[in-house]
């Protein structure tokens, strides 16, 4: 089986194992220089360090147990035990989020290409300043691209806002985040193929990184978050209402058959769900507002 290699500056930042069993996936991650470690969950964060060759893997549940994290030491013996995450779920029509990584130190470790390994080099087709990126999983089917999907508002939330900004109360950020699509991306997207599987990273640039730290986000309610986040759309100087992301989707849905409407009357109901869930969380939640540069 391949390996994921991801490298800045030629140099070797983490190594991801994955572990496929039937129709699921494991996955082991090393990471060669110090770094801390976040567990964030939405009642607080809980945090630790991991040395370099040690461990993390992100096991699916098994056996009446639950899928968790944990962090193998060098000796053997696991601790930082983390059970508020799912079983990865590559079939969703939103990728899998697996973690985000925060580089302020490269290191000391050069990268050695190897035939096993997939590489992706965060410089490439970038900028020096690249600091940050986050992996998710998907299954080999993924497009890739916005203007081929039917919840291309949904899709445009995950690919251009930080993991964070989406599952959190928004706390800590502005109330109203405007985002041009004119402009281009913000953050840059690579995809490595690994048998089935996809792993898509995305890197981009965040302020005040003065330490390496990689973060496991609660991700139970991943998918509620995202489709449920308010959000409003600004078209020639005018704007929508403020309504849930998958609304916006729902209303341009392509039916042109009975089947179509099956289709969008499962999906409305899938969403529904989502809403109710989200509504018993009550979460504090900022809008986003986009401005439509599509047809």
């Amino acid at each position: 089986m391949k390996k994921l290699a991801v490298t800045k500056h030629g140099k070797d930042i983490l190594r991801i194992i994955p572990i496929i069993k039937a129709n699921s996936i494991e996955l082991k991650i090393k990471i060669f220089p110090q770094c801390n470690l976040n567990f964030l969950s939405y009642l607080g964060k809980k945090t630790d360090s991991i040395s370099s060759g040690e461990e993390i893997t992100y096991h699916n549940s098994r056996d009446n147990k639950n899928p968790k994290v944990h962090v193998k030491t060098k000796d053997g013996k696991y601790r930082c035990l983390f059970e508020e995450v799912v079983d990865i779920e590559i079939d969703n029509i939103i990728p899998f989020p697996i973690f985000k990584m925060n580089i302020a130190d490269l290191g000391t470790k050069i990268y050695k290409e190897k035939k096993e390994n997939r590489q992706i080099e965060l410089e490439e087709n970038s900028t020096p300043d690249i600091n940050t990126f986050e992996l998710y999983l998907v299954n080999d089917k993924y497009e890739g691209d916005p203007s081929k999907t039917i919840f291309r508002c949904l899709d445009l939330l995950r690919s251009v806002f930080p993991i964070d900004y989406l599952i959190s109360d928004g706390a800590d950020y502005i109330e109203t985040f405007k985002y041009n699509l004119s402009r281009g991306p913000i953050c840059l997207m690579t995809g490595i193929k690994i048998g089935k599987y996809i792993f898509l990273c995305k890197h981009y640039i965040e302020n005040n990184i003065k330490e390496n730290t990689i973060s496991f986000y609660e991700n139970k309610y991943y998918f509620d978050l995202i489709v449920t986040t308010p959000m409003c759309i600004e078209l020639d100087g005018k704007l929508s209402a403020v309504m849930p992301a998958y609304l916006f989707d729902l209303d341009e849905f392509p039916f042109q058959n009975e089947a179509d409407m099956y289709i969008l009357d499962k999906w409305r109901k899938i969403f529904g769900d989502s809403e109710n869930k989200i509504k018993d969380l009550k979460f504090k939640r900022k809008t986003i507002l986009i401005q439509r540069t599509w047809e």
